[in-house]
């Protein structure tokens, strides 16, 4: 491993990150090309469309040098970008077989893997959409235990993927707002809060249910008429209160 080109590398990320686009451009000359951490430099300053050193076919020729190279950290943005059509046409299926062989190794395959088959964005003969969920689910609770740049996120889709299974145990509910009440308080705007914020939204309020049909069961009924009567109508109430909270989130956007 070249130090020196490694640190070059991570300074241009920086400075990418942040637009200082002629910055990074400076610390890039002089460089030589067959070097993994200058191909990757150079990769982030051609591909962001924001900068003026925007390059879409120089920015390809960086990702296919780096997968020449074998290089994992290439190779899992060369699939990213099969993934979502970007510098390649669009082929989800060559993608995840890019990511395969990278997925103990590259948190980007694996993340990318996971949101693929979650999202069902591979597509059969007929154009039905098809996806693996506990795939998907698996590989996002391995990259929630450990240090990664997408750990976050994957908690976030953890939690997701909980919310849309039928039955949750009262752990698994437990774990769920557990996991989105840490993401709130750290504060942090971004995508993970504002995903965060909308599946909290979606949790109390499938909890508010479940202790409204709990405490209007029929087994919880009266017998007296006059107080059966009320009973069905705080029961209708209490649904109805409920739809409304969730048709104000819906137009809230949360």
């Amino acid at each position: 491993m070249n130090k020196a080109t490694q640190s070059i590398f991570l300074n241009v990320s920086k400075e990418v990150s942040v637009r200082n686009y002629d910055k990074a451009h400076d610390l890039l000359k002089d460089t030589v090309d067959n070097d993994i951490f200058i191909q990757r430099a150079r990769y982030l300053l051609h591909c962001d469309k924001k900068s003026p050193y925007y390059n879409e076919v120089k920015a390809k020729g960086n990702l296919d040098h780096l997968d020449n190279l074998s290089d994992g950290w290439g190779r899992a943005e060369k699939g990213r970008c099969l993934l979502f059509g970007e510098l390649y046409e669009q082929n989800t299926i060559k993608a995840e077989d890019i990511f395969t062989p990278l997925l103990k190794k590259e948190a980007k395959a694996a993340y990318f893997t996971a949101y693929l088959n979650e999202r069902k964005l591979h597509k059969d003969d007929s154009g039905a959409s098809f996806g693996d969920e506990d795939h998907a689910l698996s590989l996002y609770t391995e990259l929630s235990k450990t240090k990664n740049s997408y750990r976050d996120h994957a908690k976030i889709a953890c939690c997701r993927l909980q919310l849309n299974k039928e039955n949750t145990s009262v752990q698994e509910r437990s774990l769920i707002f557990t996991i989105l009440r840490e993401q709130i308080e750290l504060g942090k705007k971004g995508l993970v809060f504002i995903e965060a914020t909308k599946l909290m939204s979606k949790f109390l309020l499938f909890e508010l249910s479940s202790i409204v049909d709990i405490t209007y069961d029929k087994s919880n009924a009266p017998t007296p008429v006059l107080e059966r009567i009320t009973f069905d109508d705080d029961f209708r109430a209490s649904h109805s209160s409920i739809l409304a909270l969730e048709s104000r989130l819906v137009s809230d956007n949360l």
